[in-house]
């Protein structure tokens, strides 16, 4: 059990002065990326770990002597740094949305649809909160659980964290806006190691950095030490990490499923109308349907839309209290996706904050640290987050760990047994720039988002490797991107869809912003299908 915690006037000083610092030296090493070495890292004396789209995580050919770490501190014994960069389709106030989680529902809600690797997490206090003028900020202590390799259940423990972690955006003298997410491990006397859970305590100390770029992408530098501890092999340790310093690669996917998904709450907070029989015409495309077919009712218009008018979505409803997730299938018209996907995501994180949804608990109703809970409601199939998530080439061996379909049970864990309660204490302060950018229009999203949009569209797939040669890349990490789960059930037939039909645009901008949601859409469905092959090849592997 893990006690209450109540930071002192001098040890949240102490916490600010530490976010400050790495902020200030990340944005004095982004600086000096940027101009002095044009955006990349020389291949002298960094080796490419592992890719995902245009991310790329380095580590160091020659790491620097320990005495050269001063960011980390004369107690860590054997720290990895690790530098990511690339860029990801979207806007900065989007990747900021969908990449900041401030307390323990936000973080189990991103986990669920980004398919991390976390598994459990909580705001153990905050000392400074969003505000409607910053919207993005955050400064608190959380506690954080990673699981282990899919394949080294039970024979590696996980890990967990105990991190300062700040978030929001600074502007720079050249009125530029930098995005950003920091945290660092830090050492509180209460909060012993959970060794007799089965967990052992990492640490960690990085930096990630968000900045606009004119093409309509966003410029990602992150960089990082960690310390696994526990007796992992370098290459395994590497590896774990380096998915953790991809975790943005997704950002603007998860912003636009948070769009979404507030859409729903409001749909459902007004008062609730009486269902209407079902026409008969798809009201999106106009096509009648035959003697045995119907149509199926959208969530947030009540419209009737056939089966290429629609998609089908996860509904994902988290419990505050319990820190639980339950899940369920909803169909949504493309014509409400459109919509929901070109709102501003300032003014939504305005409106939630408005709500109180992000005010610090009192003293006296700490919140529940604890692993979280996932199941399956309305017939919906519960998603494999803790077995299924990122397997490497090593854990492809394991038969009994490659599932082909998603499981229809909750998945379980040997630590679920954790139930802990801790205090929250809040304070208000920290001021930052918040100048808001127009949203983006159908930037990248999630696969069960983006499939009515793919079909319209041929498929390749294609990688985006660093430039180099063969062996700066290792063999067992490398282009095993599979941290996301992809369900035979989820796949859907790409039929042929007559694009003039489906968009109705005059102007050349409406266009424009068309073609790019279709080139975005490819990206995703390319994806998807990749996915599935490397399932497929392994079961027919596995099974001759």
């Amino acid at each position: 059990m893990l006690p209450p915690f109540s930071p002192t006037a001098a040890q949240r000083a102490t916490y600010r002065a530490i976010a400050q610092e790495l902020l200030n030296a990340t944005l004095h090493d982004y600086d000096v990326f940027r101009h002095e070495h044009g955006r990349q890292l020389s291949r002298k004396h960094w080796k490419p770990v592992k890719t995902r789209e245009n991310l790329t995580v380095y580590k160091e050919r020659a790491p620097a002597p320990l005495q050269h770490c001063a960011t980390t501190g004369p107690d860590w014994i054997d720290p990895k740094l690790l530098v990511t960069t690339g860029t990801i389709v979207g806007g900065l106030d989007d990747a900021m949305f969908g990449h900041v989680a401030i307390d323990g529902a936000s973080m189990l809600l991103k986990a669920a649809v980004t398919k991390n690797r976390i598994v459990g997490g909580a705001l153990i206090t905050q000392i400074e909160g969003p505000s409607v003028v910053h919207p993005f900020r955050f400064l608190g202590v959380k506690w954080i659980a990673l699981a282990p390799p899919t394949s080294f259940n039970g024979m590696i423990w996980s890990r967990d964290l105990v991190v300062v972690e700040a978030t929001g955006v600074v502007k720079l003298p050249n009125g530029e806006r930098i995005g950003y997410q920091l945290m660092k491990s830090i050492e509180i006397p209460e909060f012993g190691t959970l060794e007799h859970e089965s967990i052992v305590r990492g640490r960690v100390c990085s930096c990630l950095l968000f900045r606009q770029l004119e093409n309509r992408t966003v410029d990602i530098y992150l960089k990082g030490y960690v310390e696994a501890f526990g007796k992992v092999t370098d290459s395994l340790a590497l590896k774990t990490c380096a998915r953790g310093f991809l975790s943005s690669w997704n950002s603007v996917g998860c912003a636009q499923y948070k769009k979404i998904l507030w859409r729903v709450q409001q749909k459902q907070q007004q008062q609730q109308m009486s269902p209407s029989e079902r026409s008969r015409v798809c009201e999106g495309c106009s096509r009648k349907f035959g003697p045995f077919q119907h149509g199926e009712v959208c969530l947030l218009c009540d419209t009737t839309v056939c089966s290429r008018c629609r998609i089908n979505w996860t509904l994902r409803e988290v419990n505050h209290q319990e820190l639980s997730l339950y899940e369920s299938d909803a169909v949504i018209c493309k014509s409400c996706i459109t919509s929901a996907s070109q709102q501003d995501p300032v003014e939504i994180a305005k409106h939630e904050i408005r709500s109180g949804r992000f005010t610090a608990p009192a003293a006296d109703s700490p919140p529940v640290v604890k692993l979280w809970d996932f199941h399956a409601k309305g017939g919906a199939k519960s998603r494999k987050l803790l077995s299924s998530v990122a397997k490497s080439d090593v854990e492809k061996e394991d038969d009994d760990q490659h599932p082909v379909e998603c499981v229809k049970t909750p998945v379980q864990h040997p630590l679920s047994h954790i139930n802990t309660m801790m205090n929250s204490n809040s304070l208000s302060g920290y001021t930052l720039s918040t100048d808001s950018e127009a949203p983006l229009s159908f930037a990248s999203m999630s696969l069960n988002e983006m499939d009515i949009l793919a079909r319209s569209l041929p498929h390749h797939h294609e990688f985006h490797m660093a430039p180099g040669t063969d062996d700066d890349f290792d063999a067992d990490s490398i282009y095993d991107d599979d941290d996301g789960e992809v369900c035979l059930g989820q796949l859907v037939d790409y039929d042929t869809v007559d694009s003039k039909n489906f968009y109705n645009s005059d102007t050349k901008e409406q266009q424009q912003q068309q073609l790019w949601a279709q080139m975005v859409a490819l990206q995703v469905a390319n994806e998807s299908i990749y996915q599935m092959t490397l399932q497929t090849g392994d079961a027919h592997t596995r099974n001759p």
